[in-house]
């Protein structure tokens, strides 16, 4: 893949790991980085093992990041130690740093919001975090912006699994695939959407809170 972190690394686990294994390491890191409790409090850390963890727990978006991967690792590999081995030869895998880049696309994302995305634009990322609130914790949605760095021609390449975008999260370089970006991700346009709605729903849930208030006050007896 382009240059940026391996997922596997980061969490300290093998690229075979069970989802037991990647579930021990994404809490024993969660414990190490927890911005309050945590022995090496870091907030940065703590969004970025969220962002890796929520591809690697989720199959359909394993089976991409370790595809968009294999090639590094196959290269890694000579023929000479293949033949030694006796290994029969492997099908190579998609060498997806050798394709066409162009300067935009238009893409569909998880709302099915259409933008022309351009280099430099952002693109948004769903992860399930846990959340506080007064002294309760709960499941809730972090958007993560990432910054788009390459854009795939989608007619002047012909992969397998179709790649659009490569984004960067910190020090992470990520490869989308279209299947993937339809799913998990928005574009700047949709991500606005989705906050207006979320204000709306805010707002209503407001007035209600409020009318039965007031309700309860003009019913006192």
């Amino acid at each position: 893949m382009f240059d940026g972190e391996n997922y596997y690394k980061f969490l300290g686990v093998s690229e075979n790991a069970s989802s037991e294994d990647l579930r021990r390491a994404y809490h024993r890191l969660a414990i190490k980085y927890h911005p309050d409790t945590g022995s090496e409090k870091d907030d940065e850390a703590i969004k970025k093992l969220n962002f890796i963890y929520s591809i690697l727990s989720d199959p359909g978006q394993r089976d991409a990041y370790n595809e968009s991967i294999a090639y590094g690792h196959y290269k890694k590999r000579s023929s000479e130690q293949r033949h030694e081995r006796h290994e029969r030869p492997e099908e190579k895998p998609e060498d997806y740093t050798k394709a066409v880049f162009v300067n935009g696309i238009e893409a569909v994302d998880s709302e099915g919001s259409r933008q022309y995305v351009e280099l430099g634009d952002y693109l948004y990322y769903k992860v399930k975090t846990t959340k506080k609130a007064f002294l309760f914790d709960y499941r809730g949605n972090d958007y993560f912006r990432t910054h788009v760095l390459k854009i795939y021609s989608k007619k002047r390449n012909d992969f397998r699994r179709v790649p659009i975008f490569v984004v960067k999260y910190q020090d992470v370089n990520h490869i989308i695939f279209e299947e993937e970006f339809r799913k998990f991700w928005l574009t700047e346009n949709g991500f606005k959407i989705l906050e207006k709605k979320k204000a709306a729903k805010t707002f209503a849930v407001g007035i209600v809170i409020i009318a039965l208030i007031f309700y309860k006050l003009l019913n006192i007896q």
